[in-house]
């Protein structure tokens, strides 16, 4: 009787399944001067087929690898999800390194043969794409504005960088959760990219109550070619928003009309009063002298 794990021997891969992603993956020649032409901006999985069995002959052709999807039905490379960019045997870890180039979101199976021995190996092509807000929850008064800070990144936390904010494409819904009209007022065309690569986009608060924001971001990578476009990825981000009411309270001392927004703090004034400022030299409003509503006695 034999107990544990038989031995493996002959040919096997590092890892029997593996992941590869479109975005977080690429690897470019000023990372790794190694890459090939074929190789340079694209996103690549480097692992390693192991040699462990003496009667493998690794001095005569290397190993045949065939994709398969996950049906075992043989893909040719235009039609997987990912391909083989070289195989070279690795002499002083007696192994072969292989370099695959991601296509394709998908599944797909490399199976290696070398002599009597095959090894098979599940990798699993994705693209994610991450979209991350400075704030998912703002609170603003009605007519005020908060503006959140748009960060898209790949599936490792890394910043994706756009040219311009048109290089990617945004659509933004807002729901007012019954309210006849709009809590929230934005808009994906009031999106600006920052300096930093980053995305800014302003909210303004209108009637009372609560809305959710859906903002999704639409992200292209790859070359487009004269026979099909460039690939996208979508990510959406939703953000919780409430707007309050802004009482405003008129004073004035007989040649100053002032308007105070309540109950938040208004603005600070160019004059000893606080509120916004409206100046009136020849003829004071109606109710010059007195309070623009009504006070009463507790």
């Amino acid at each position: 009787m034999h107990y544990g794990r038989w031995p493996r021997i002959g040919l096997l891969w590092e890892e029997n399944s593996q992941k590869l992603d479109l975005l977080a993956d690429i690897k470019t020649r000023a990372e790794d001067s190694t890459l090939n032409d074929n190789e340079d901006g694209k996103a690549l999985l480097q692992t390693h087929l192991l040699v462990a069995s003496s009667d493998v002959d690794t001095s005569a052709e290397p190993p045949e690898i065939k994709l398969y999807d996950e049906n075992r039905n043989e893909l040719t490379n235009d039609k997987a999800a990912a391909t083989v960019s070289r195989i070279a045997y690795n002499r002083e870890n007696n192994c072969y390194d292989v370099t695959f180039i991601g296509q394709n979101v998908g599944t797909v199976v490399a199976e290696a043969k070398l002599g009597n021995y095959i090894a098979r190996l599940t990798i699993e092509v994705t693209a994610s794409l991450k979209l991350e807000a400075s704030s998912t929850n703002i609170s603003v008064y009605s007519g005020d504005t908060d503006t959140i800070t748009l960060t898209v990144k790949d599936a490792n936390d890394k910043q994706l960088l756009a040219e311009t904010e048109k290089t990617l494409r945004w659509e933004i819904a807002v729901d007012n959760n019954g309210v006849q009209q709009d809590v929230i007022e934005c808009s994906k065309d009031d999106i600006k990219l920052n300096a930093d690569g980053t995305f800014s986009l302003p909210l303004t608060g209108f009637a009372a109550g609560e809305a959710t924001v859906s903002i999704t971001c639409t992200y292209p990578y790859g070359a487009a070619t004269a026979a099909e476009p460039a690939k996208e990825v979508t990510a959406t981000l939703y953000i919780s928003a409430t707007t309050k009411p802004s009482d405003v309270l008129g004073l004035t001392n007989g040649s100053v009309y002032n308007q105070i927004s309540l109950p938040h703090t208004p603005k600070k004034s160019t004059t000893s009063y606080t509120g916004t400022t409206v100046e009136y030299p020849e003829k004071p409003p109606r109710h010059a002298g007195k309070c623009a509503v009504p006070l009463r006695n507790e």
